[in-house]
């Protein structure tokens, strides 16, 4: 059995090649296989049989849906949400910027509305604010020099946002902007990041390391 025949399905890099690999891959998701073969009237203890061997168990691997439970534990965020719903969620944050822009609130720039919560995305509800009296500027400055001012100076070089985008989401970014349907700002939009952050990852100046799948 060639690896192939998992590596397009599952995009596993570490699953052996050969009937090995396909057992080593049944075993680390066993439960998950299960279930969708219990849906499908068949059960795992049926491969070998005449009528299920294990090519066919492969082929069933291989095509497992979006909505599968092998699919949703391999890719919980590409499962959770389609590309499909995001562009859906973007239509909707688009509408209701233009409708609070014509509103009195947009007159007078408050109450702004928030963009539709993507899954594996942090909001603004869940991110931690601190509350407390700031300090001007310059005292600041001194504060850090006094404190830190031993310290050599980094230079201040691009990091790349792996902690806010996971790898799926970086691949989808790039096919819509491969596309040319949305601008870098919609797509940014949608992600809830930059515009600048969009232009990163579209030119792979980060995420330089992921190959695109498709």
């Amino acid at each position: 059995m060639d690896r192939a025949v998992l590596d397009r399905t599952v995009r596993c890099a570490t699953v052996t090649p050969g009937i090995i690999g396909l057992f080593e891959f049944v075993h680390e998701h066993e439960e998950a296989i299960e279930a969708d073969l219990i849906a499908q009237g068949l059960r795992l203890r049926y491969v070998g049989q005449q009528d299920f061997s294990l090519d066919d168990l492969a082929v069933l691997i291989r095509h497992s849906p979006r909505t599968s439970e092998l699919y949703r534990k391999l890719h919980p965020a590409e499962a959770a949400w389609s590309h499909t719903d995001y562009l859906l969620a973007l239509i909707y944050d688009k509408l209701a910027e233009h409708n609070w822009m014509i509103s009195a609130d947009g007159a007078k720039r408050i109450r702004r509305p928030k963009p539709l919560p993507r899954p594996g995305i942090e909001t603004d509800d869940e991110v931690k604010h601190y509350r407390g009296k700031a300090i001007p500027m310059d005292q600041m400055a001194a504060k850090v020099a006094r404190e830190y001012g031993h310290l050599s100076v980094v230079p201040d070089v691009p990091q790349e946002p792996r902690g806010k985008l996971t790898a799926d989401q970086v691949l989808a970014i790039r096919r819509l902007a491969a596309e040319g349907r949305f601008t870098r700002e919609d797509i940014a939009l949608s992600y809830e990041v930059s515009a600048s952050t969009i232009g990163r990852i579209v030119r792979r100046e980060t995420w330089a390391d992921l190959v695109d799948t498709g």
